[in-house]
């Protein structure tokens, strides 16, 4: 990779942030622009960009819980979409082919079939990458989207063993070893400490697990996931994902360059590319539809939904099997490259104001929600509570226990993550699970008896949405939020609240103070100075 690639790439993921669109859009462009001014796609770039997903990958099973898998929302949504897209798409692929469109026209049956396959996977990548940058890896929606994103996964490891006609390996029943290797591993994770040893074994994992599972003919990309699984216990596992953060964006970006760097677009590639954009809304209704049909709250399918309207990474496997074998023409690995990279541009602003789409078409989506919920999805009862604390991580938890110890049980805490309520729950820490952006659910909470809000969150939009939702619900108490940084206060401040702590300046003013009652500075300085 030349240096002027970065430069390229930063330029325009730049011009796209200040633009208010995610820098990976600028990433895409930056894709086909270096491809114009003589790139080319190589080796070497696409071990990257295989890196930046690998990497992803085992992030992401380093916070899976494998429970969530099984639950019907998720494997029934996932094979009844991936079914429900086949059905539509290939027929409607044949009917545009015979109205004369470019290379459609050209299509057969089994042809078709292969492409809706492709088409049917929504980009992992994506909604990782969207996720993340809104704060809401914790979120129950994203669980949802993230189970629905791993079983699209195992069925790409199924067809590509399927058209490989070879089946894995008998030594591939070794890796259940890896079961009870798994305290060993999380026992090295736990000794490596911080700095270069962290890093190491954190690049060493997901590598090992790459390299097992292709030598015993399974997908490389499985065993990173099914690494970061084993790992997910590991009280270390937390401080590991902010060590492979970097890295693994950094790898993305590559990834982000490589599609455009493909080949060159023709007209006729553009036409069909803009021709299955057009068809992701058929893709996303059907999400949506069956979300519904597995009680998820139409808030919750909505939002998982919207990181799922993507076309993926995975299709452009598909494809690359279908002309290993001789099922597709060439041009169509271009043609999803651009499908993707499309789909990408027309997702991304939705998916990062999901708030406001929602808001706006709820009387629409409403309708389409059962009565009947999902445990995760109960409604809050807050049970006589004057104090509620949203954010219930270190930080909170301390101020929730400080509270109690001084006023009683008038305190209820609410998070959005399911692991956090189950983890941080105890006998005098009463925590539910509840999302602050949640507009529904702040117009379902009795606040007429809350007297104190207190939120302690990492994501500003989320914060800003909460006090100013807060408000707008005629919220009379006060409001007290944590930041990180001195821009982000006067942000919040203006949207509503009465204090806000700045955990970085309180938190020096605090050692300030602790060291100064501990430790009688006058005298030792008096002492020093003589």
């Amino acid at each position: 990779m030349e240096l002027y690639w970065l430069a390229v790439a930063f330029a325009l993921g730049f011009l796209m942030r200040c633009l208010g669109l995610p820098s990976l859009v600028g990433f895409l462009a930056a894709g086909f622009v270096l491809r114009t001014m003589g790139a080319s796609y190589t080796e070497d770039v696409q071990v990257l960009a295989d890196a930046g997903v690998t990497l992803m990958l085992f992030m992401i099973g380093l916070k899976l819980k494998l429970k969530n898998l099984i639950k019907p929302a998720i494997w029934g949504t996932s094979t009844l979409h991936m079914l429900g897209v086949i059905c539509i798409f290939a027929p409607l692929l044949m009917v545009l082919g015979d109205l004369g469109i470019p290379l459609l026209d050209e299509i057969t049956w089994r042809m078709a079939f292969l492409i809706a396959f492709a088409l049917s996977f929504s980009s992992t990548v994506f909604a990782v990458v969207m996720f993340e940058q809104k704060g809401e890896m914790a979120a129950f929606h994203a669980l949802v989207a993230i189970g629905v994103l791993i079983m699209q996964d195992l069925f790409a490891v199924i067809f590509m063993t399927a058209s490989k006609g070879i089946m894995p390996s008998p030594w591939a029943f070794g890796l259940l070893l890896l079961l009870p290797a798994r305290k060993l591993m999380g026992l090295l994770l736990e000794k490596s400490s911080h700095g270069e040893l962290k890093v190491l074994i954190g690049l060493l994992f997901p590598i090992a697990g790459y390299l097992l599972f292709e030598a015993v003919n399974l997908k490389g990309d499985l065993g990173a996931l099914s690494m970061g699984v084993l790992l997910a216990s590991s009280p270390a596992a937390k401080g590991l994902s902010k060590v492979l953060l970097s890295f693994k964006d950094l790898f993305l970006v590559t990834f982000f360059l490589s599609i455009g760097l493909r080949g060159d677009p023709t007209f006729n590639t553009l036409i069909v590319a803009v021709v299955l954009v057009c068809l992701i809304p058929i893709k996303t209704s059907l999400f949506q539809f069956l979300f519904s049909k597995f009680y998820l709250r139409s808030r919750t399918a909505t939002f998982s939904t919207l990181s799922l309207s993507t076309y993926s990474e995975f299709g452009l496997i598909v494809g690359a099997v279908g002309v290993q074998y001789g099922w597709l023409d060439p041009l169509w690995l271009l043609i999803f490259a651009i499908a993707m990279s499309l789909s990408f541009v027309v997702a991304s602003p939705v998916s990062l104001r999901a708030s406001a789409f929602y808001q706006k078409f709820s009387p629409y989506l409403k309708p389409w929600e059962k009565e009947k919920r999902l445990p995760e999805e109960q409604m809050v009862d807050l049970k006589g509570a004057k104090i509620l604390i949203f954010g219930m991580g270190r930080l909170g938890c301390k101020t929730y226990d400080l509270l109690y110890e001084k006023f009683g049980a008038v305190v209820h805490g609410l998070d959005a993550s399911l692991d956090v309520v189950s983890r941080k729950s105890t006998k005098n820490r009463l925590i539910e699970l509840g999302d602050s952006s949640d507009r529904e659910l702040w117009q379902r909470l009795d606040l007429s008896k809350i007297k104190f809000v207190m939120l302690t969150l990492d994501n500003l939009e989320g914060t800003k949405s909460a006090v100013e939702t807060l408000r707008d619900q005629n919220f009379n108490g006060k409001i007290a939020v944590t930041t990180r940084f001195e821009d982000h206060a006067e942000i919040i401040l203006e949207a509503g609240a009465d204090v806000v702590y700045n955990v970085y300046a309180e938190a020096g003013v605090g050692f300030a103070a602790h060291t100064c009652n501990s430790i009688d500075l006058e005298e030792l300085l008096e002492v020093n100075l003589t």
